[in-house]
Parts: structure tokens; sequence; C-alpha cells
């Protein structure tokens, strides 16, 4: 096991490694428009298969109001991944996604205690960065928390 000191944790087990990011602040989006979620992002090279998963809490300012949550990044020859966050108090919503910031709408979301996950595969066809990506549902603020983490390898 081995961090950088900058939130990023690495370790290697049976000749394959995991890596892990952590959100280091509070990422607020106040519109419909997807926005980057700040330090959970990973490069990637052309014609390399990659897994990940990513686990963020977040909070809305209405409660009612959901969250989107997609990726973005370059141009790839496979890419699905699904996407679980809160519905309300006792469901979730779900999506299965094959392209980039095609996240859809939960519908309602708690004002604290939320959680998205995100898990999937992709192989780029190009190099560049994958980004983990939120919208609001209308035009309250969602925040993710810091502490939310992206995972690769």
């Amino acid at each position: 096991l081995q961090t950088n000191g900058a939130g990023v944790t690495t370790w290697a087990a049976a000749g394959s490694y995991r890596t892990l990011v952590t959100l280091t602040t509070d990422q607020t989006v106040g519109s419909t428009t997807f926005e980057a979620v700040g330090d959970l992002t990973f490069a990637v090279t052309s014609g390399t298969t990659y897994r990940f998963q990513a686990t963020i809490d977040y909070d809305s300012a209405l409660i009612g109001d959901g969250a989107r949550w997609a990726l973005d990044g370059p141009t790839t020859s496979l890419l699905g991944y699904y996407v679980a966050n809160t519905a309300r108090a006792t469901s979730i919503n779900t999506n299965f996604l094959v392209a980039y910031t095609a996240g859809t709408v939960s519908t309602s979301s708690l004002a604290s205690g939320n959680t998205a996950f995100m898990t999937g595969v992709l192989i780029p066809s190009a190099n560049g960065t994958i980004t983990v990506m939120h919208a609001s549902e209308g035009a309250s603020t969602i925040t993710a928390k810091a502490g939310s983490t992206l995972e690769w390898w």
C-alpha cells in the first residue's frame, strides 16, 4: 500500500494494481449541465482495458431534486457502466450507460446522506482522461462530498 500524500493510494497484488483517488474538497453543481467532480479523474491509454468503480456521497440543496451522474473522456471502442444513486430514503435509481455524459435523472434525493455508485469497463481508442461528471435535475445545487472515491485497474 502506497500513498503519494495528495489523495492517491496505489497497491499491488499478484501482478495487478488498483489506484484510488479521493475527492479532497466538496464539488457543487447548480445546473442541468454536466460538470467535472474535481479529483475524480484518471488518465487512459488507447487500446488498454480499464475497469473502474466510484462511490460518491452527495447532498441536494432541495429535497426531491435529483442528481445526474456520468463519465466523460476520449473516444472508446467499448464503454459500459452502471450508475445507481439515491432516489428516496429507501429506494435507488439505476441506469446502464454506453455513452459519455448521458446520465439520466434520479427524480428525487434526500437533503443529505445520498450515495451514487458507478462501476464499469472501457477501452479507449484515444489517449485522454476519464472524468466523473455530475449535474442537477433542476436548478438547485448537488454537492459531491469530500471523501468520495474513484478506483481503477
